[in-house]
């Protein structure tokens, strides 16, 4: 029956995604973050991911929807991270072994850079943030009811045959969406929808520590650190989440406590110093080949481990996403990389700089504050885990510099000669194409709750 339904709901949408190429988008960013046929019996191997994106591709190459490309900087980034992706491929030590991640890092890409194209208004914006949300969130529900009724004493895990599959990246990628969670909890009108979101973060919060990660937990507590240090309404947002934290804790098992409490000791952690050892080899391959890297996962590879190493260490996943990039694409890779973070932050701050004043950019500001959140959990779990290929980073880059790039044309268009972006004019028209009817904005006028 699942089977059925899911081939129900992807055929119904590739059929949309031919008249509508937007929908074909959705469709494809949701089989490929949440992977529903992978909770079927039958459908784990088909190739539906691949069948939507070519009917997006398709349907949008013959549309009349956008084929311009927001040349920002990000953009133009992105597009040279790609292209490296590619040449560390062709200049990989194992071919053959680097392919299948090349292979799919490059999806990831694409879909990001279509999105990119594709998302011109606040409306399909929004959408896509839903999607993220829904796709990951969906776990992140299903993995904090399952903590609660099993008492804490099971790894909640990910979908199967994704970059999350694994227990720990899936508690650094709820930790992810909590911000947003946030967000779209703050930009919706309905009471009722924004109970079954505060609802759903509660959930997701009690699935990060069903996940048993340190990583996660670090990174989930760092990020609402600083969502209460931003907050305008900081006494009341400690009264909100204190309480959920201290029962979140205090419920988990005394298995859970005791692993987390080797974060203290991480020297003496056999695990912790086996990442360190794959950190060395990384980074010795890159030194070995300092413009292409070694091919993505190569240096997992005990024989490539052994070529480049003094002195014996076991070869092993890297898990961190800068000395993944490093080690598979080299310096030039990891300085394209560590660039396309930066350049989220800066966007981050620009939009908040230039909203801040603007009401019917309210939405922006509020986006870029939580968006800053996610970026810090996502800097902080990244350190610890192989995430770099995680399409929900890339849709966070590619979606700060859209709004970014949406809001300057849209202020360019209505100021005055001369003039600079944060202060309209009295009189001035708001632009037309994305503004927030004054129904639309959150009733209580808070930017963080």
């Amino acid at each position: 029956m699942r089977s059925l339904v899911i081939l129900g709901v992807v055929g119904l949408l590739g059929f949309l995604a031919l008249s509508y190429p937007i929908a074909g988008l959705y469709a494809w960013g949701w089989l490929n973050m949440m992977q529903p046929h992978q909770e079927t019996w039958g459908l784990g191997s088909a190739r539906l991911i691949f069948v939507m994106s070519l009917v997006t591709l398709g349907a949008w190459l013959i549309s009349k929807e956008p084929k311009t490309f927001p040349p920002t900087a990000a953009n133009i980034l992105l597009v040279v991270f790609t292209f490296w992706v590619i040449v560390s491929q062709i200049f990989s030590l194992v071919p053959d072994h680097s392919f299948p991640m090349t292979d799919r890092f490059v999806r990831v890409l694409i879909f990001v850079i279509l999105c990119a194209i594709l998302l011109t208004s606040k409306v399909r914006i929004h959408a896509l943030i839903w999607i993220l949300c829904i796709s990951i969130g969906y776990f992140g529900v299903k993995g904090g009811v399952f903590t609660i009724l099993s008492g804490g004493a099971y790894h909640v895990w990910g979908p199967t045959g994704t970059v999350i599959s694994d227990n720990n990246h899936l508690g650094a990628a709820l930790a992810f969406i909590l911000p947003l969670l946030n967000y779209l909890r703050i930009q919706t009108e309905n009471r009722w929808i924004r109970l079954g979101l505060l609802a759903a973060m509660v959930l997701v919060f009690f699935s990060v520590l069903g996940s048993q990660s340190r990583t996660a937990f670090l990174a989930v507590f760092a990020g609402l650190a600083l969502m209460w240090w931003r907050s305008r309404h900081r006494a009341v947002l400690i009264a909100a989440l204190l309480p959920v934290a201290i029962v979140g804790v205090t419920f988990m098992p005394d298995s859970w406590h005791e692993r987390m409490q080797t974060i203290k000791t991480a020297e003496e952690d056999a695990s912790f110093m086996g990442r360190v050892d794959a950190w060395v080899i990384a980074t010795e391959v890159a030194k070995g080949n300092p413009i292409t890297g070694g091919g993505l996962r190569v240096f997992y590879r005990q024989d490539i481990a052994d070529a480049y190493l003094l002195e014996p260490r076991e070869s092993r996943a890297a898990h961190s996403i800068y000395f993944e990039i490093l080690g598979g694409m080299g310096f030039v890779g990891f300085a394209l990389f560590m660039a396309l973070i930066t350049l989220a932050i800066l966007d981050s701050f620009w939009i908040r700089r230039n909203a801040r004043s603007l009401p019917e950019y309210r939405w922006a500001w509020d986006f870029a504050s939580m968006a800053q959140v996610s970026l810090v959990i996502y800097g902080i779990g990244g350190a610890a885990l192989s995430l770099e290929m995680w399409q929900g980073s890339w849709l966070l880059f590619m979606l700060l510099s859209r709004v970014r790039w949406q809001m300057a044309t849209e202020m360019a268009a209505t100021r005055p000669a001369g003039s600079r972006f944060r202060k309209r004019p009295a009189g001035a028209a708001a632009p037309t194409s994305n503004a927030v009817p004054r129904s639309s904005q959150p009733t209580s006028g808070k930017p963080l709750s």
